[in-house]
């Protein structure tokens, strides 16, 4: 098959996968469904906790940190995914297919106010990032697992999804960030 045959089978069945997606979200994850307004909550929630407890001194180095994390997050959710290793049955958006309570609201939310808590202790981030990732891994993904949420497939469990996912995000988030920090510093010297 030629590159623009291969293009073109491509567009044709991501054209199919949209039209199933919008399909499924309509009738199972819409407006109308408990489901969708639970995945509501998981982005507004977090955001309403953060404006009130979001240090404002440091809110842009806060802010760009959490970036980093729902940057990588979505990154590591969007792989997962796409090699159907996890799903999520529930989605706010009919063609993105990841759960945007997550990734772009709860898990940057929450590692933020670790970052702010760890940073202003000097305190551990790795450590206490680390069993973060683990409470996410062993507890809420379970949680998210039984009301059918979050669903694990090809034999993966909650162990190879903290090693393969939880830790990769808290390394790589704050590899990240600290590239950009030490950036920031070389540029007043």
């Amino acid at each position: 098959m030629s590159k623009n045959e291969l293009l073109n089978k491509i567009g044709e069945q991501e054209a199919q996968l949209r039209s199933l997606l919008m399909e499924y979200w309509s009738h199972f994850s819409g407006l109308t469904s408990w489901q969708f307004w639970v995945t509501i909550a998981m982005i507004v929630i977090p955001l309403i906790v953060l404006y009130f407890t979001i240090d404002r001194n440091r809110v842009f180095m806060l802010g760009f940190f959490g970036f980093c994390v729902h940057v990588i997050t979505t990154y590591v959710d969007v792989t997962g995914i796409r090699l159907g290793y996890w799903e999520y049955p529930y989605f706010v958006l009919p063609y993105l297919r990841l759960t945007l309570g997550l990734d772009t609201a709860l898990i940057p939310v929450v590692f933020m106010l670790l970052y702010q808590w760890v940073s202003s202790r000097q305190k551990n981030y790795y450590l206490y990032a680390l069993i973060l990732g683990a409470i996410f891994a062993f507890v809420i993904k379970p949680i998210l697992t039984y009301f059918d949420f979050f669903r694990l497939h090809q034999g993966l469990n909650y162990l190879e999804l903290y090693l393969y996912a939880y830790v990769p995000i808290i390394l790589l988030s704050k590899w990240l960030f600290n590239s950009f920090v030490f950036l920031d510093k070389q540029k007043n010297h």
